[in-house]
């Protein structure tokens, strides 16, 4: 079954998809929207720094405890209700902004609690997709979920910088907390449970539920090797946003405007590929092992031959072959992931991943900038096509089929 089919299909999740797309769409929005509007209120790069570093900080102190509530309450009521919070949070900024109280600490404030509160969103759904569609659809679900992520911020960013060239942040920050908004009224349609509702417990088991999830990871040889793909993926990619305009600056003969639009041009190249990827993967055999470790040689493939290549046409095409590898890595991973663990762990498991690529990626974008002031930009990317070739290494190595 295509993804097309698949949502044309499946009311249930054509209703999450569209939840999901209106989300990742104001999410695109948000990511030029809250640059913007930190410059308007502290014209600072360490402002700016801050408040990112906020949002990125709840994601990882969250993220566990996220996972234990997805699966101790109703999943649909969550979802709903996280996305109902993050649209306020969303709306409360250019309200301050707009009454002269907005201030640096003040949206230091809202971006913590803005990242705490996606949490209990995107993780959530994916810990769901097996309510909403068999077995046999796992990866052609993840895949369809996958595509709203690269539409949303291959149409998003681009978006919001129109309109506030056009009218202004404000209006940009209002639109997103509406997204929000109406991705609750979306999966509020949705007439299937999205989890097998446990018996009630008292708060103080929830430490026990916490290290039932972690228990369960440390034993299952499966888990474990998926774990450690992740992280290494996480590793391998972190460097990326960093790099690349250094690597721009340095390695093409193109002025300070021509290396800004290519920038954009490759950004914007980066999810297409993506967005093909995740379509292919649909066609394709489902074999975990296969997939995976053919997807991650293409993206050892795609960003080591950055490590050579000059000639602006032929970045466009490496970038676009490393796009199209997350699309054919991303669905069968988080389809093994839902396959190997049982429903009811789910939320947390899942949740145990989110807080590792909380800690990762800031940390790994840290390091890559400090690292430049003593390599090329060359250097780094050779130095993640050999991170991606070990992953696919692994991937290789996994024991079953899922």
């Amino acid at each position: 079954m295509s993804l097309y089919q698949l949502i044309r299909a499946n009311s249930n999740f054509r209703l999450t998809w569209f939840a999901m797309f209106v989300s990742r769409l104001g999410d695109g929005l948000y990511s030029v929207a809250i640059i913007w509007m930190t410059y308007q209120v502290d014209r600072s790069a360490l402002s700016l720094g801050i408040v990112l570093g906020a949002f990125t900080f709840s994601t990882f102190v969250f993220g566990i405890f996220a996972g234990v509530v997805a699966d101790r309450m109703n999943r649909r009521t969550l979802i709903i209700s996280s996305s109902v919070l993050c649209g306020v949070t969303v709306l409360v900024i250019p309200l301050t902004f707009y009454f002269g109280m907005l201030h640096l600490p003040l949206l230091v404030f809202f971006s913590f609690v803005f990242g705490a509160l996606t949490q209990f969103f995107e993780p959530v759904v994916r810990a769901s997709v097996s309510n909403l569609v068999s077995k046999t659809e796992l990866t052609q679900g993840n895949a369809a979920l996958g595509t709203t992520e690269s539409i949303g911020y291959l149409v998003g960013p681009t978006l919001g910088g129109i309109l506030i060239t056009f009218f202004n942040v404000e209006m940009v920050l209002v639109l997103n907390g509406i997204s929000f908004l109406l991705a609750a009224l979306l999966i509020s349609k949705v007439n299937v449970p999205l989890n097998n509702m446990p018996e009630a417990i008292s708060p103080t088991k929830w430490t026990h539920d916490l290290k039932e999830g972690l228990q369960f990871i440390k034993e299952n040889q499966f888990v474990i090797r998926l774990f450690q793909i992740s992280i290494l993926s996480t590793i391998a990619y972190s460097p990326f946003f960093v790099n690349l305009p250094i690597f721009l600056d340095e390695g093409l003969t193109l002025s300070s405007k021509e290396q800004a639009t290519f920038l954009g041009i490759l950004y914007s190249i980066l999810s297409l590929g993506q967005l093909i990827g995740f379509w292919l993967i649909g066609y394709v055999p489902d074999r975990i092992r296969v997939n995976l470790t053919i997807g991650y040689l293409l993206q050892a493939i795609g960003f080591g031959l950055l490590f050579v290549l000059s000639h602006p046409v032929a970045i466009m095409l490496s970038v676009t072959v490393a796009g199209i590898s997350f699309g054919l890595v991303s669905a069968p991973f988080y389809s093994a992931i839902q396959r190997e663990v049982p429903g009811r762990l789910h939320g947390r498991v899942f949740g145990v991943q989110s807080t590792f690529n909380g800690l990762l990626l800031p940390a790994g974008r840290t390091i890559t900038g400090g690292a430049l002031e003593f390599v090329n930009a060359r250097s780094i990317f050779l130095f993640m096509g050999v991170l991606y070739f070990v992953n696919a290494f692994l991937a290789n190595l996994l024991s079953k089929e899922k």
